[in-house]
C-alpha cells in the first residue's frame, strides 16, 4: 500500500511549513549505504584527504584515508565526470550541461563556474592556480587563465569527437584523448608542450586506433614522452617515444576499459565494465585481471591512490572499495542491496519493509538505520506492494502482493515485523498491483484486467469482487472502513460505498493512467499518474480538480502519500494536507496546502522512485530502483527552484510512445538537440533489458522509432533513451 499513515504535527513544523516555498527537503540514503549513485571520477590529495563524484551531483569527502566517506553538498543535480585537485585551495569538477564547480576549501563548498557550454564535460586539468583546461563532447576544450573565473572555447581543427580525458602531470605538458572520430584519421591523441596554448597529434599519428574510442590517459611526472592509454576493447596502448612507436601490451580481457592510474612509474590499475581490474607492476608492459570484491556486475569506473600500497575504486550505483596492500586482498566500502524496489511501508518509528522484484524483501528493526533481508525470500515473484494497518493502534501485521503476468496473483502476510511470511491463497488469475488494509481483519487488492479481491479476515480467504471495468486498477484505497476508491488505466476512478459490494465509475476528467490514490480522510483525497497529473478531490471523490505541478508534464509520478499539516494554509478548506508525489528520475514534489502550490526536493538521485510512505509530516521514505532506500525526516535545506531545474538545457527530449497502452506495435519519438551518442532501449518492470532498438550516433533532429510488441509478455514496461550522459526514462504498457 503506497500511502501515508494519520500524521502527528509537531510544533517546529510551524516555522517549516511558514517558509516552504523557498525551502527543500533533504532526502538521505538508508541503502544502499553510503549512497547508490554511480561514482565516475576520483582524486587524492594526500593520503588522508580524498574525493569522488559522481551522478545527480554526488561528492563525497573521506578524511580519513578511505575509511569513512561524507557527502558533501554540490549544489547540483548534475552528472559530475572529473575531479582534479593543483592543491587544497583550488579544486574543480565537471559534467553534464556544461557544469563546472570549484571549491576554495578542500571541498567544503562548492560554486558553480560559467563554462559557456551545454556539453557534457568529461575532463579537468589543474596546471597551475590560474590555468585550467577541461575538455568534453563534440571536440570542446575550453580554458581558464584566470582560477575558472572566465572560460574561452579552444576546440581543435577538425576535432568533433567526444574528448574523454585530459590529463597534464606538469604545468608545461599533457594530453587529450577521445572517441574515435574518422575524418581525424581515429581517435584524437593529442599532446601540448607549452602548458596547452597548442596542441598537435602524436607523432606516429591515430589511425592504429581507428574505430576504437580512447577512455583515458595517465603520464608520469617528468617524463613527456610517455604515456599508457586505455580504451574500448580491451585496448592498453604505451609509449615511451611520445606516440612514434607504440606498445600493445597483452590485454587480458575485451570489454571496454574505462580508466587508469599509477602511483608511480611501475604500480598501476585499470578499470572496466563487470567488475573489470587489471593490475600492472611493470609500468604496463603485463597486465593481470585480478578479483574484486563482488558484486561483480557493475562498473568500475575510477581509481585513485593516496599512497603507494593504498588504490580506492568507484563505480556504478555505487560502487566503492579499496585496497592497502597494492590489490592483494579488497575491502568493500558501500553495503547494501540492489534488486528493484517498488513499494514500502512502516509499523511504527522503528519497524519497517520495503519489498520488490524477484520476491525481494527488506526489513528495518531501526527506522532503516539497518535494511536487513530474511533468510530465504518468501517468493521469487515479484512484489508490487506492501501495506499494514490504517489504523495504528492495530499495526501489528504486514501484507505483500504481486504476482506475474503470466501466473497467479500473490499475497503474503508477516506478524512478526517481516521476518518470516505466510503465503494466502488468492482463487485470482491476475497479477496484484496493490494491496491495503483498513483494520486487522478488512482489506482490498486490485489488479491487472479491473481485478478486485476483498478480505474480512484478515487475508485467510480472499472473495472476488465486481468493479464493473477490465482497466487495469494499479492502486486501491480506504478512507474508511466501508468506503473504497480504486484507480488505474484510461483515467480510471471508481468508488465503493459498501465495502466493495457496489461500484460507481467517477469522472477524473483525464485519460491519463492514474498509479496512486491517497486520502487523508472521508472526503480529501487526491491521485497522481502519467504526464505529472494530480488531481484533488474535496467532496469524497464526487468531483475531481486538476492541480497539476506548473511544467511537470514531461514527469510521470508513480506514488502519493498525504499528511496532516494543522497550521498550514487552509485557504481551499483542506485544513493544511501536505501532498508529497514520487516519479520517474529521481522527482519528488511537495504541496504544503494540498496542491496550490508546489516545490521540487531534491531526492539525491536520478532513479526511478516507485513508492513512498509518510509516518507524520516530517518522517517519509521512498524507494526505487537499484535498492534505493530514501529517507527524510523534516531537515530543511537552501532553495531549488522548480523553474531553474525543469528549464535546464538538455541534450534531448524523450516524448511519450504512442499509442499507449498497446497491443501490437508503438511508436517513440524524441529529439536530438545536437549530434550525439543514442542508446534506446525496451527493459521489462524488474530492469532487464528486453531489446535494444538504437545504438549509433545520429545528427540533431526529430525521431520517431517504431517498437512491435507482439511478442512481448503482457505488462508493464519501461522505454529508456541515453543520449550523451542524459537518461530519459518512461513507461509503456503492453496488453494482449
Amino acid at each position: 500500500m503506497k500511502k501515508s499513515t494519520q500524521p502527528i504535527l509537531l510544533l517546529g513544523l510551524l516555522l517549516a511549513i511558514l517558509s516552504l516555498p523557498a525551502q527543500k527537503q533533504d532526502w538521505r540514503w538508508q541503502n544502499p549505504f553510503p549512497q547508490g549513485n554511480t561514482l565516475r571520477n576520483s582524486f587524492f590529495l594526500d593520503k588522508n584527504t580524498g574525493l569522488m563524484v559522481g551522478d545527480a551531483g554526488t561528492i563525497l569527502k573521506t578524511k580519513d584515508g578511505g575509511k569513512n566517506w561524507e557527502k558533501q553538498e554540490s549544489g547540483t543535480k548534475a552528472n559530475l565526470y572529473a575531479i582534479h585537485f593543483r592543491d587544497s585551495t583550488l579544486g574543480i569538477a565537471t559534467g553534464t550541461d556544461g557544469t563546472i564547480l570549484s571549491t576554495r576549501d578542500c571541498g567544503k563548498s562548492w560554486k558553480k563556474l560559467n563554462s559557456g557550454r551545454k556539453d557534457t564535460l568529461r575532463g579537468v586539468s589543474i596546471l597551475n592556480a590560474k590555468k585550467i583546461i577541461c575538455v568534453g563532447d563534440t571536440g570542446t576544450i575550453i580554458r581558464s587563465n584566470d582560477g575558472g573565473n572566465t572560460w574561452v572555447y579552444t576546440p581543435f581543427p577538425g576535432l568533433k569527437s567526444n574528448l574523454n580525458d585530459v590529463f597534464f602531470p606538469a604545468p608545461d605538458f599533457g594530453s587529450i584523448v577521445g572517441d574515435s572520430f574518422p575524418s581525424f584519421g581515429g581517435p584524437p591523441i593529442i599532446f601540448s608542450g607549452d602548458s596547452g596554448k597548442n596542441f598537435s597529434p602524436w607523432g606516429g599519428g591515430n589511425a592504429a586506433f581507428t574505430g576504437i574510442n580512447i577512455n583515458a590517459v595517465w603520464m608520469p611526472e617528468k617524463d613527456p614522452d610517455k604515456a599508457i592509454l586505455v580504451g574500448d576493447e580491451g585496448t592498453i596502448v604505451s609509449t615511451t617515444t611520445a606516440g612514434q612507436t607504440l606498445s600493445k601490451p597483452i590485454s587480458p580481457v575485451t570489454v571496454n576499459i574505462t580508466d587508469v592510474w599509477f602511483f608511480d612509474g611501475n604500480n598501476g590499475f585499470a578499470t572496466g565494465p563487470l567488475g573489470t581490474l587489471l593490475r600492472t607492476k611493470d609500468c604496463g608492459d603485463t597486465w593481470s585481471l585480478i578479483t574484486p570484491p563482488s558484486p561483480l556486475n557493475r562498473e568500475i569506473l575510477t581509481v585513485a591512490f593516496p599512497d603507494s600500497s593504498k588504490a580506492y575504486f568507484g563505480g556504478g550505483n555505487g560502487l566503492q572499495f579499496g585496497t592497502d596492500d597494492g590489490g592483494l586482498s579488497f575491502t568493500p566500502f558501500q553495503i547494501g542491496f540492489f534488486p528493484n524496489f517498488t513499494d514500502v511501508a512502516f509499523l511504527d518509528d522503528s519497524f519497517g519493509v520495503a519489498v520488490g522484484g524477484f520476491g525481494a524483501v527488506l526489513r528495518t528493526p531501526n527506522g532503516g538505520k539497518d535494511w536487513i533481508s530474511p533468510p530465504f525470500p518468501p517468493t521469487f515473484h515479484p512484489f508490487e506492494s506492501v501495506t499494514t494497518t490504517r489504523l495504528p493502534e492495530q499495526r501489528n501485521k504486514l501484507w505483500a502482493a504481486g504476482g506475474t503476468y503470466l501466473d497467479t496473483a500473490r499475497i503474503f502476510c508477516s506478524v512478526d515485523s517481516g521476518i518470516s511470511w505466510t503465503p494466502q491463497r488468492v482463487p485470482s488469475p491476475f497479477k496484484f498491483f496493490d494491496i491495503t488494509f483498513y483494520d486487522s481483519l478488512r482489506g482490498f487488492a486490485v489488479g491487472l484486467d479491473g481485478a478486485l479481491f476483498c478480505t474480512q479476515n484478515g487475508g485467510k480467504t480472499w472473495v472476488k469482487k465486481n468493479g464493473n471495468t477490465t482497466n487495469w486498477l494499479l492502486d486501491v484505497e480506504m478512507p474508511n472502513d466501508s468506503t473504497i476508491f480504486a484507480v488505474g488505466g484510461f483515467g480510471t476512478i471508481i468508488r465503493s460505498p459498501d465495502f466493495g459490494n457496489t461500484w460507481n465509475p467517477l469522472s477524473s476528467g483525464t485519460q491519463e493512467w492514474l498509479t496512486s490514490v491517497s486520502f487523508i480522510d472521508d472526503s480529501f483525497g487526491v491521485a497522481v499518474g502519467n504526464h505529472g497529473v494530480v488531481l484533488r478531490t474535496q467532496d469524497r471523490g464526487d468531483s475531481w480538480f486538476d492541480v497539476s505541478p506548473p511544467k511537470a508534464a514531461e514527469i510521470d509520478f508513480t506514488d502519493v502519500s498525504l499528511t496532516r499539516a494543522d497550521f498550514a494554509s487552509n485557504k481551499n478548506g483542506s485544513g493544511g494536507i501536505g501532498v508529497t508525489a514520487v516519479g520517474f528520475n529521481g522527482v519528488i514534489y511537495y504541496s504544503p496546502d494540498f496542491g496550490d502550490t508546489w516545490i521540487e526536493q531534491n531526492s539525491g538521485t536520478n532513479f526511478p522512485l516507485w513508492g513512498c510512505y509518510f509516518l507524520d509530516s516530517l518522517k517519509g521514505w521512498a524507494v526505487g530502483e537499484f535498492g534505493t532506500i530514501l529517507h527524510t525526516d523534516g531537515h530543511v535545506k537552501t532553495n531549488v527552484s522548480i523553474d531553474e531545474e525543469l528549464e535546464r538545457p538538455r541534450l534531448a527530449d524523450l516524448g511519450s510512445c504512442y499509442p499507449n497502452p498497446t497491443y501490437s506495435s508503438t511508436t517513440i519519438p524524441f529529439e536530438l538537440k545536437a549530434p550525439a551518442q543514442v542508446h534506446l532501449a525496451i527493459y521489462d518492470w524488474n530492469g532487464r533489458l528486453i531489446q535494444t532498438l538504437i545504438q549509433e550516433k545520429r545528427q540533431a533532429g526529430k525521431y520517431e522509432q517504431l517498437l512491435e510488441v507482439g511478442n512481448l509478455a503482457q505488462g508493464f514496461y519501461v522505454y529508456r533513451l541515453k543520449v550523451g550522459e542524459e537518461l530519459f526514462v518512461k513507461r509503456l504498457i503492453v496488453l494482449n
